[in-house]
């Protein structure tokens, strides 16, 4: 403290008037500011970097369904001679076909996600070069080798493993009132991209179908470059964790005693391994509305699977050709076309509405918004089950299109029910939970689509019944929620 005298002067300066939280205040401004150029440029750098890689996968689904449909077709009707790219019409529309091209496609995106929740990429671009040959020789080794791709995927994962890691580098760099809009912006970048693919990819096939097909590898390496040389290291150390590290313990006990034996290491290893899931199912007990949120998007996961049937109910239903696979991209595309319009228009604009005149939360607003978006989901695929006209297909595409409006609310009310300090490790966990719904998805609706087919005319929407259903259920459980 300073000393006083008789000259000091009673009214301190201008300088010295500053108080400590004048000065807090002072700092942590600019500190947010230097922060929100980096986060922002992260945000921009993981918007590309999964723009690219969701186009890599995106501008080979309609080529691939129209290769493998082929294939099949030619299979079926071996004693023709049949065109690759260009098969006889309505020849390729009868049941059998269409039920075994939904079965590889269905299974073949079950067996190609399994390995994806391990170490990615490297082995990607060896099954896309290498068993992607099988479509090329078909007359060489069956279709359902194709399900093998994945096993390459063992040693690197695939281009959809990127995602998860993505919104966890989202978490890293956003404070929690910035993670909805973040979440949005990257979601955005998925719909642009598969908004482009898939109208890049029926310009490409009308000059052949494997363009677009085999280019998409290409694309993926451009993609696996540009997250080399755009996204900085968003990792930052925190204080406590959700798993608990023993590893300093070990260190002590092995420079103390020298190197244990294989059966010390193993019994070490067990004991981390029970200390790790004993935290893990202590947690989920305490979480019981997170938990619900996160088996949520197993059954989303399961059925936004539709997508991979839609191109083959749109051309079944309504009898159009391989020439005419260009309406059915089209009519996909709406899909991406009208999730954009929900995530920068009508969600923004309905969340706002939620917060200043209904007075809500941001915890209530975002279970208000999911269970929305829920409903029109559900409404959306009910009348794409029953629409008898392609006009009217499209309008109900495109209200289904609020399921991307779920995946952000969800993903942020989890952030409302979740510490800080768990948030990436509840993340990766919501990652696996998707992606098993991908593994179930496949199959299950490959399987209603068959017996669709079987029994005819209208019921070869069953995968769409299937999928309200579920999310029949997911009202429900964002329903039964508490947040506190």
């Amino acid at each position: 403290m300073a000393n006083a005298n008789e000259e000091t002067s009673l009214l301190s300066t201008a300088t010295d008037s500053r108080l400590p939280e004048e000065e807090s205040v002072s700092q942590r401004t600019s500190y947010y500011s230097i922060e929100n150029r980096r986060m922002l440029y992260t945000i921009a750098s993981l918007c590309v970097v999964l723009l690219i890689f969701d186009l890599s996968n995106y501008i080979a689904v309609v080529p691939q369904t129209a290769i493998y449909e082929e294939i099949v077709c030619r299979g079926y009707y071996s004693s023709e001679k049949l065109a690759l790219g260009n098969p006889s019409g309505d020849k390729c529309k009868v049941e059998p076909i269409q039920s075994e091209v939904a079965l590889i496609s269905g299974w073949r995106d079950t067996f190609d996600t399994i390995p994806e929740n391990g170490p990615p990429w490297s082995g990607w671009l060896f099954a896309q070069r290498c068993l992607g040959e099988n479509c090329l020789f078909p007359h060489i080794l069956p279709l359902r080798f194709m399900w093998f791709s994945g096993a390459f995927q063992l040693i690197g994962g695939g281009a959809t493993s990127v995602a998860s890691m993505i919104y966890v580098m989202a978490v890293d760099v956003c404070p929690p009132e910035h993670r909805t809009t973040a979440f949005s912006q990257i979601t955005a970048a998925a719909l642009i991209s598969e908004f482009l693919s898939v109208q890049l990819s029926a310009w490409l096939m009308s000059i052949s179908p494997w363009i677009p097909y085999l280019g998409s590898s290409s694309i993926f390496t451009i993609g696996l470059i540009s997250l080399i040389v755009l996204i900085p290291e968003t990792y930052i150390p925190k204080s406590e964790s959700l798993i608990v590290d023993t590893s300093t313990e070990e260190e002590n006990l092995t420079s103390a005693l020298g190197r244990p034996s294989w059966i010390v290491r193993l019994a070490s290893r067990i004991g981390q391994l029970k200390n790790m899931l004993g935290a893990i199912f202590i947690w989920m007990r305490r979480n019981v509305p997170a938990m619900l949120i996160i088996s949520s998007f197993f059954i989303a996961n399961i059925g936004k699977q539709t997508s991979v049937i839609l191109l083959q109910y749109i051309t079944q239903k309504f009898h159009w050709t391989f020439a005419q696979h260009n309406k059915a991209a089209f009519v996909i595309s709406l899909r991406a076309a009208g999730n954009l319009l929900v995530l920068t228009i009508l969600l923004p604009t309905l969340s706002e509405f939620l917060a200043r005149r209904a007075h809500l939360d941001r915890a209530a607003k975002d279970k208000r918004l999911s269970q929305i978006s829920v409903v029109t989901v559900i409404l959306g695929y009910l009348l794409i089950f029953v629409a008898d006209s392609p006009v009217e297909l499209s309008a109900e595409v495109i209200l289904s299109a609020l399921v991307s409006a779920f995946t952000v609310t969800a993903r942020s009310t989890l952030s409302s029910l979740v510490d800080q300090k768990y948030l990436a490790t509840v993340y990766i966990g919501l990652s696996v939970m998707a992606y098993s719904g991908i593994v179930a998805g496949g199959p299950l609706l490959a399987s209603s689509f068959r017996w669709g087919m079987k029994l005819g005319g209208f019921w070869i929407g069953l995968p769409f019944i299937v999928a309200a259903g579920l999310y029949v259920v997911i009202l429900l459980v964002i329903s039964m929620t508490r947040m506190s």
